[in-house]
């Protein structure tokens, strides 16, 4: 065989192996399905930017998928429709244990915590110079009221504010829908009050405010006791003046921490490294929302308050930034770590 012909069909030979193993290494990619919550909320752009970082750097196809929030993420967990996403304990709580709740499913002990994913926060919203004579939510009866689907965060927040002022939804003229279908319907005179739960700075309420000043229905502080009693899992975030044009105060908005979750299907290793490249791209993260800053800065607050155990990927990931077996089982974190791992070069 002459050296030409040789050399060419060694090449080819090369090239068909390459395309093999390709295709080989294309196929082993492990899908991700990323349950988040609707568009116009934080959780779709934070858990989409998760999921750039994840499928930039790990043999994974990564997808965040939009949904009406963590009641129906519950169910695709239990039909193992996403092997990640997010939760909140006011629902996580009953599905993990099996217990009767807002979740009327299978239930779904294999989803194991991997981190906390900031608050959802209760807004309930008017348009300055219009319906003035709503100064609290027991104003709503009878009104037109834009609000989260039903049983997602939005619409439990809702039910319990009109519990603690003796009314339910019932006493409303309840309009659900998506953040951003809200916010049209608010502009359009169709819904008088709209609310709606959502991280912050939330880009529903960011679009609102940049065309039209807005009014904050506030909770006093004796009913946000009555809510605190009735749900525990509750608590009242105090957010400063200036992270939206129109609160221009301190201001208690009824909240709740979300929480990011895993299948307990997902190895070790791959939930160890899907944590180790989080840490290693928290600028690009930022870059996508601020809050992702406070979610991986926040000491104890990465794995606690939890419902469901840390996934062992977790847990490795955690140890090796220097919290202990105990710290980790308890949330208690020692004093002097406190503000110290913002700052620590790991990777």
């Amino acid at each position: 065989m002459r050296t030409k012909d040789w050399m060419l069909e060694f090449f080819c030979i090369l090239i068909c192996l390459g395309v093999s193993l390709g295709s080989a290494y294309a196929a082993e990619k492990k899908m991700v399905n990323i349950a988040c919550c609707t568009t116009g909320g934080s959780t779709f752009v934070k858990f989409n930017a998760m999921a750039n970082v994840f499928n930039s750097t790990l043999n994974v196809k990564a997808t965040g998928v939009p949904t009406s929030c963590p009641t129906e993420n519950l169910y695709l967990y239990s039909k193992k429709r996403a092997t990640m996403g997010l939760v909140v304990p006011s629902s996580f709580y009953f599905a993990y244990h099996g217990k009767p709740g807002p979740y009327q499913g299978d239930k779904i002990d294999y989803m194991l915590h991997m981190f906390n994913a900031d608050s959802t926060n209760m807004h309930m919203a008017v348009l300055s110079g219009k319906q003035p004579e709503i100064q609290s939510p027991k104003d709503f009866k009878g009104r037109p009221i834009g609000m989260g689907p039903l049983k997602s965060c939005g619409g439990m927040f809702l039910e319990a504010v009109l519990e603690a002022y003796d009314m339910n939804m019932d006493d409303i003229k309840g309009r659900p829908g998506p953040g951003t279908q809200l916010v049209n319907m608010l502009r359009d005179g169709n819904i008088d009050v709209m609310t709606a739960a959502h991280g912050l700075p939330a880009s529903a309420f960011l679009n609102l405010s940049s065309t039209h000043k807005v009014r904050l229905i506030e909770i006093p502080p004796e009913y946000q006791k009555k809510i605190i009693e009735k749900h525990p899992y509750y608590w009242f975030n105090n957010i400063k003046g200036g992270i939206y044009s129109y609160i221009v105060k301190d201001t208690a908005l009824l909240a709740e921490t979300m929480a990011c979750v895993v299948s307990r299907d997902l190895s070790e290793d791959l939930v160890y490294n899907f944590m180790k490249e989080l840490w290693k791209h928290k600028k690009d993260l930022v870059a996508a929302h601020p809050a992702w800053e406070r979610m991986l800065e926040a000491e104890q607050g990465m794995f606690w308050p939890r419902v469901s155990p840390l996934h062992p990927g977790a847990h490795k990931f955690y140890k090796e930034l220097g919290f202990t077996d105990d710290e980790l089982k308890t949330g208690k974190v020692a004093t002097e770590k406190m503000g110290t791992f913002k700052h620590k070069k790991m990777y």
